[in-house]
């Protein structure tokens, strides 16, 4: 009996012990395929590749937001990464960052003089033969100006602008005065809004974007277009006879006081601001504006709006069939350091960069169309098409504040805003033009 026991409990043993050493075995193995999981995840993570884009806050960041998970669903060995940056910040880091070698794969930029000083640092990748092999014929006249630098392209636009003078349909009503047409009819315009206690006109102190739109377009009343191009190289180009009547009439404007009181603070955010609430009858800004004074939510003004360009005293001065400022000066650059194993970085730019256009002038109304079959038909921008309807984009002036140079620009924005703050009179403001020379 007691040997049958002990035979039971060793038969009981060996089973246990089996059993024990099966589930050491099996923990092993588990072990084993858990490090080999955890192996080719690190072995991936290691090969994946960057991709860095640095943009503006805002629209834009969004844009980039909608755009770049396709991307990343479409090339899972790279690794996109987005970095957003303040406005008034930006271009003095985009600089320090090209001295210093340290700008991401692909940038925005505002071309033209600014893109020349990043193509003078010899920073930013030449996509000439790409661009004109697949994107030229879709691309509207003049799309490529602001990125063509010494006959080579360096960048693609996301979308165009034009100066618009916006105007508030029903103060003009109200008031019984028409949108003007002539620069005799603005200034008469200005004093009737006076006389009934409706602010002419909103526009910001505190940036000069809205007041040098202001002063360009009565510049090309009195300004040869070849002198604007002058510009470029030699400020002194702003002592000829036409910019200081440019001035003078521009001082007229000012002497008149037309602006909302507190403008000298306000940003030409605040200002569209109180324009999409009603408390203006006249905004001077750029086809971008139109997105916020059609805004069917915040904006109380929708629907009583008319885009026109700004009234010139004639027409019969503008040259190559000029009739307003415009451009196509917002977009991106690529790196010219920037390369990415088994893929073409110049073809994954272009096919981003029609995808960023597409989303920010059509899904976003952020300005008008870059490629011809951009179309703003069916959409719920319908100040932009207004915007867009009102001369051809072929035919336009560039800004100065992308002709000068950084340095010039400044300049150029500090004295105009001491002119609209009656700081300094005609004179003074030229010389402090000149005196950048």
């Amino acid at each position: 009996m007691k040997k049958k026991n002990w035979t039971n409990w060793m038969i009981v043993g060996i089973f246990v012990g089996i059993i024990l050493i099966c589930v050491i075995l099996m923990s092993k193995n588990k072990h084993m395929v858990y490090q080999e999981v955890k192996t080719a995840y690190a072995s991936t993570k290691e090969e994946q590749q960057s991709f860095e884009i640095w943009t503006i806050e805002g629209n834009m960041e969004r844009v980039m937001e909608e755009v770049i998970p396709n991307y990343k669903k479409a090339y899972p060995q790279v690794r996109f990464k987005i970095k957003a940056f303040k406005k008034d910040i930006y271009d003095e880091m985009i600089l320090n960052a090209a001295r210093t070698n340290s700008l991401p794969d692909m940038f925005y930029s505002w071309g033209n003089e600014r893109l020349s000083e990043l193509v003078a640092l010899d920073v930013v990748m030449d996509l000439t033969d790409i661009v004109l092999l697949h994107q030229q014929r879709q691309m509207y006249e003049g799309a490529l100006e602001s990125y063509t630098v010494d006959e080579k392209i360096y960048g693609l636009p996301a979308f165009g602008w034009n100066s618009i003078l916006y105007c508030n349909t029903e103060l003009f009503t109200s008031c019984n005065i028409e949108p003007p047409t002539t620069y005799e009819a603005f200034i008469e315009a200005i004093k009737g809004f006076k006389k009934q206690g409706v602010t002419p006109i909103l526009i910001s102190g505190n940036e000069a974007e809205m007041a040098s739109l202001c002063f360009m377009e009565l510049a090309l009343n009195y300004v040869p277009i070849q002198i604007l191009d002058d510009l470029r190289d030699n400020p002194k180009y702003f002592g000829v006879e036409g910019f200081g009547k440019t001035t003078q009439r521009f001082k007229e404007i000012v002497d008149l006081e037309p602006w909302q009181v507190g403008f000298e603070n306000d940003t030409s955010m605040d200002a569209i601001n109180a324009f999409i609430k009603g408390e203006g009858a006249m905004l001077f800004s750029g086809s971008w504006a139109s997105r916020n004074i059609d805004d069917i939510i915040h904006s109380l003004v929708k629907g009583k709006v008319k885009a026109i360009s700004f009234p010139r005293k004639t027409q019969s001065n503008m040259e190559n069939g000029q009739v307003g400022l415009a451009g196509y000066a917002d977009g991106f650059v690529l790196n010219k350091h920037t390369s990415l194993e088994g893929i073409n970085e110049k073809i994954l730019f272009i096919q981003m960069m029609k995808e960023i256009s597409d989303s920010a002038v059509i899904h976003k109304g952020m300005g008008i169309p870059v490629y011809r079959d951009q179309s703003l038909e069916g959409t719920k921008y319908g100040l932009l098409k207004q915007c867009q309807s009102i001369f051809l984009m072929e035919n336009y002036g560039q800004a100065y504040d992308y002709i000068l140079d950084s340095e010039g620009m400044k300049v150029y924005h500090e004295a105009l805003l001491e002119l609209l703050k009656r700081q300094v009179d005609s004179q003074g403001f030229i010389k402090k033009l000149i005196k950048n020379e």
